[in-house]
């Protein structure tokens, strides 16, 4: 366990993960909701059309 902790790969890959977290947070907060009203419908009326 030490060794992964004197690693430098790590150091870098938990950058990236608090980088990451932080962007989409801010625009999936008030995002989501658009997104997902849209998807709903929308798959909906995939299904019935692609039954036809």
């Amino acid at each position: 366990m030490a060794k992964g902790r004197d690693r430098p790969k790590k150091e870098p890959k938990r950058k990236a993960k608090e980088k990451a977290p932080k962007l989409p947070p801010m625009a999936s907060t008030y995002e989501p909701p658009a997104s997902v009203e849209v998807i709903k419908p929308r798959r909906k009326e995939r299904t019935p059309s692609d039954d036809e």
